[in-house]
């Protein structure tokens, strides 16, 4: 099968920018959000090795300390 470009007319399409643009860029994190992202997120993690001797307690602290880092959103 061939793509065929214009097989739809232009007054007949219903989404004509939706394949236009990368939508796997990813955003930068800037002003305060950003920065709260980085201290919550360090401050967790360093709470998940403060409690390396409670491992479900230290799992829940290193799974929140990477979610709140701007690089670990989705």
């Amino acid at each position: 099968m061939r793509y065929l470009p214009n097989l739809i007319p232009k007054e007949s399409r219903v989404l004509t920018n939706y394949f236009k643009g990368d939508i796997y860029r990813s955003r930068k994190k800037t002003g305060p959000r950003g920065v709260f992202g980085w201290i919550f997120g360090i401050f967790f993690l360093l709470g998940a090795f403060a409690e390396l001797p409670h491992p479900p307690l230290a799992f829940f602290y290193g799974l929140l300390g990477i979610m709140l880092l701007p690089p670990g959103h989705l």
